[in-house]
């Protein structure tokens, strides 16, 4: 009777922490901080830089799709 009850307990308090450290991290996910050391034109900059590598790297994989359609198209 006891060992059932202090069953529930500990995976009541599991589910607890699972919760509660969901909420943290989700809200540290929506209020992100500056890195210690960093100015925000550094990070604008850095986020800007992601930006366009991720850009140039979308617009490269489109590129090489549309290649590998023609060479596709011209095999047939």
């Amino acid at each position: 009777m006891y060992i059932g009850i202090i069953i529930i307990i500990a995976v009541a308090g599991l589910w607890a922490l699972g919760i509660f450290l969901g909420v943290i991290g989700g809200l540290s996910k929506t209020f992100p901080h500056t890195p210690a050391g960093l100015d925000s034109s550094a990070v604008q900059s850095q986020e800007q830089q992601t930006i366009d590598d991720t850009k140039e790297k979308q617009r490269q994989l489109m590129d090489d799709m549309k290649q590998k359609m023609q060479d596709a198209g011209q095999q047939n």
